[in-house]
């Protein structure tokens, strides 16, 4: 007996053509659900990012490529890298090669620079940016990042 089921979000839930989920997927969430098969998201997206489902409910979700898992809304699982390899990255994009780099948390994603001559509009769309603040996007994002959602100062 199937006791559950999971989704992916990108292409699978939500079309990459109208960005939306399906009536047909609605109606088969609907339908297994109302079997007492529990219903996920798997996703690569963090949490704040899961914003395109409608109004459809889910059993819980598994984020960030594995990294946080929610069971009705509750996290039961994080598996963050560490504050440690976060400073060396920072270290190393500062002072020995500069390229993008994102640091995703439940908070919002922050970037260390956006390449000259991209474009930022694109940009957005592509990462589905999602930002609380009114940070720039430079260094002073990392060092906010890792003062406010870190509690340490750099």
């Amino acid at each position: 007996m199937i006791k559950a089921i999971f989704f992916d979000i990108d292409g699978t839930l939500v079309s990459f053509n109208t960005h939306k989920v399906s009536n047909a997927s609605k109606i088969a969430i609907k339908k297994l659900k109302e079997k007492g098969i529990k219903v996920f998201i798997a996703t690569g997206r963090i949490k704040l990012q899961v914003d395109n489902l409608d109004d459809l409910e889910f059993d819980g979700y598994i984020t960030a490529n594995g990294h946080d898992c929610y069971v009705d809304n509750k996290e039961i699982y994080k598996n963050a890298i560490s504050k440690e390899t976060i400073y060396s990255l920072i270290d190393y994009l500062k002072n020995k090669e500069k390229f993008p780099c994102s640091i995703m948390t439940n908070n919002g994603i922050f970037i260390n620079y956006i390449e000259e001559g991209l474009n930022e509009k694109k940009f957005y769309e592509v990462y589905y940016f999602i930002i609380n603040t009114d940070i720039t996007f430079n260094w002073f994002s990392i060092r906010y990042f890792i003062s406010k959602y870190l509690n340490r100062s750099h």
